[in-house]
């Protein structure tokens, strides 16, 4: 499991459980959102962020903190932005200015990233920008491109999309494609969205397939298994298209084709078809032969010159294309044949055999499957899977991303190794889910909280479980493993007051681990009880299961409420 997750991972559920988790509060100050727009009140009035002043009476002092910290920065970050931009717009240098308590970076970053939208709708390219620009100076290049009027500064949160450390903010996206889509791309390509920015996917004749880098690019039918040569035929790629065709064996002049598929000579002395004239006498090589005097006889690999001496004969000009299937090279008094790359000299020196460089090489060529081809060979990936540049590597298709899955607009479309999953998450009854400022509920994190219970629904006033949380995790097989690997980590903070001892959770797998291949450890911090979630044996996919991870909050030794999270889990066949 990458650490990008893992810590995507960890402040999402910080985000999460903080809200669910504290069970005495004494102020008004009960959300990391109050302390947010306070640190923004902050930079709006006092213009930095020094020396910020902690909210009083709340009971998240330390998340409070970080947060007014961090809005404060953002605040006047986005100011420093939006400076650039109108700096931009006015034709004025794009020269740092500085701001005290904030880095001189988001003023130069906005101007510059500006100015080069401005300069591509000048010169008439398409608002769409370049790969590797980044989401923040790609959403300013395509605005100022779109020459879109500039405004105010935004105080928006993501709906769930965290990344990096604890102080890393979250960026929002903006859907171009939604929003612009018929003025970005031209008639023959179509909008697709991407993180902070969009791309215009061509569409493609027959024979050919989308390449997000070089456009519309040949589709090789061989590799993909979509020609339709017979078994007696092998696939042979081609711009746009594919041949068949079939294994001929063709024996070079002065050879004749034999039993097995061999070339062997032909004797044109005995056969009579040899050309020498009155007066020489034929003498047979392999694949040839030559005419020789009676008067006096040169060596083989000679000839007698008009000048009575024996001068060599240059057989690879003499008998062109005749006497070596690839390469042939003079020596004196004969020749000597080699192959070119990919082939081996047989053992009769005429004839050039393939090298199956997979059997040869073994697994070190392909990542997965070896494909020997006449003179050379080919790497073969898994349905799922698309080639690498290389050529010999196997890199995962993302459909979700691609927009090639079939999951309805309710369902979750979720990318694993080889394929996608289609997941329906909703909340159980009596239970309501958590949404985002735009009414709508996040599509890769769930998370459900009880709601009042119907006085007549006994087992719901009995139900100790709090809060419901769904997430992922996909991982490649693991054929073999020597030490438990630790996949996943949930933190959850010690929150506690001067009048109530501090809470103690238990973190434990009651559902989905039949085959006992993980198991969750407790551990405690300086300011977090945790829960890592490790795989203790070896794991082949195609392996799916959900566990649900209860979470036990005791004070005091009682138990006070409890937590879930289910953790859909998908094992790809393959370890990588």
């Amino acid at each position: 499991m990458s650490m990008n997750f893992r810590h995507r991972f960890e402040i999402a559920f910080l985000q999460l459980l903080l809200t669910g988790m504290t069970v005495v509060v004494t102020s008004p100050v009960d959300s990391l959102q109050h302390c947010c727009d306070y640190g923004r009140s902050w930079a709006k009035d006092k213009d930095n962020c020094n020396s910020i002043q902690l909210l009083q009476n709340n009971t998240i002092d330390w998340a409070c903190s970080k947060m007014q910290e961090r809005c404060c920065m953002e605040q006047i970050s986005e100011a420093l932005c939006q400076a650039g931009k109108v700096a931009a717009n006015n034709s004025t240098s794009c020269v740092s200015i500085s701001h005290p308590g904030c880095p001189k970076g988001p003023f130069e970053m906005c101007c510059e990233c500006c100015k080069l939208g401005k300069k591509s709708r000048e010169h008439g390219l398409p608002c769409q920008s370049p790969q590797g620009l980044g989401p923040d100076c790609a959403s300013t290049f395509v605005s100022c491109c779109l020459d879109k009027t500039v405004s105010g500064v935004q105080n928006e949160w993501d709906e769930w999309t965290f990344i990096g450390n604890d102080t890393e903010l979250c960026t929002k996206d903006i859907d171009e494609c939604k929003t612009d889509g018929s003025t970005l791309c031209p008639g023959s390509q179509k909008c697709l969205n991407t993180a902070g920015s969009y791309y215009c996917q061509p569409i493609c004749v027959l024979g050919y397939i989308a390449d997000r880098v070089r456009g519309c690019v040949d589709q090789d039918e061989c590799l993909t298994h979509k020609h339709t040569c017979s078994p007696e035929e092998y696939c042979v790629n081609t711009i746009g298209s594919f041949r068949c065709e079939r294994e001929n064996f063709v024996c070079v002049g002065g050879l004749q084709l034999a039993e097995e598929n061999k070339c062997v000579d032909i004797d044109e002395c005995k056969t009579g078809t040899h050309r020498c004239g009155i007066g020489k006498r034929c003498q047979n090589t392999h694949g040839s032969y030559h005419c020789l005097t009676d008067d006096l006889l040169c060596q083989l690999g000679f000839y007698l010159s008009d000048t009575g001496s024996c001068d060599d004969i240059d057989e690879c000009v003499q008998y062109s294309g005749r006497l070596c299937a690839h390469l042939c090279k003079n020596t004196y008094g004969s020749y000597s044949c080699s192959c070119t790359q990919g082939f081996k000299l047989s053992l009769d020196k005429h004839h050039c055999d393939d090298i199956n460089e997979c059997t040869l090489f073994g697994e070190r060529q392909c990542l997965y499957e070896c494909v020997n081809t006449l003179g050379s060979y080919r790497c073969r990936c898994p349905p799922g899977y698309d080639r690498s540049l290389d050529g010999r590597l196997c890199n995962d298709i993302d459909e979700c991303a691609m927009q090639s899955h079939n999951c309805s607009t309710y369902q979750t479309c979720l990318n694993v190794g080889g394929g996608f999953r289609c997941l329906s998450l909703s909340c159980p009854v009596n239970y309501k889910a958590i949404q985002s400022r735009e009414g709508k509920i996040s599509s890769s994190l769930l998370r459900c909280i009880q709601q009042g219970c119907d006085p007549a629904d006994i087992y719901c006033e009995v139900d100790s479980v709090k809060d419901i949380s769904h997430t992922t995790l996909t991982l490649a097989s693991q054929p073999t493993l020597k030490a438990p690997l630790e996949v996943m980590y949930v933190r959850v903070p010690r929150v506690s007051t001067p009048h109530l001892p501090s809470l103690d959770v238990v973190f434990r797998i009651v559902e989905g681990n039949d085959r006992a291949i993980f198991d969750i450890i407790n551990t405690r911090e300086a300011n977090f009880l945790a829960g890592k979630l490790r795989i203790r044996q070896a794991v082949q996919g195609p392996y799916a299961t959900r566990l649900k991870v209860v979470l036990d909050f005791y004070r005091a030794g009682n138990l006070t409420h409890r937590n879930v999270i289910y953790i859909h889990v998908f094992v790809s066949s393959y370890a990588f």
